[in-house]
């Protein structure tokens, strides 16, 4: 994936993709979100705030403008010969 990413200038994006495949294989960062404490203090439920969306939908907005421009590249921009 990294590779990948630094093939299309979006080296920095590397990061996130490492935060997200944490929450796709249940790793240490994700499983905080929906237990808190150790042992007898235990509390189970769901602990995601507001600002826990911020990350994710910054994502799909770059995914969604990435995807859209280059679409426009090559499907909608006529070749000049």
């Amino acid at each position: 994936m990294n590779d990948i990413l630094n093939e299309i200038g979006a080296s920095e994006k590397y990061i996130l993709y490492c935060k997200f495949s944490q929450q796709a294989h249940a790793g240490h960062h994700s499983t905080g979100y929906y237990r808190s404490g150790l042992g007898t203090k235990k509390e189970f439920g769901e602990f995601i705030s507001p600002e826990d969306w911020i990350t994710p939908i910054s994502c799909i907005w770059w995914f969604i403008a990435t995807a859209t421009n280059k679409f426009q590249e090559k499907i909608l921009r006529p070749k000049i010969s």
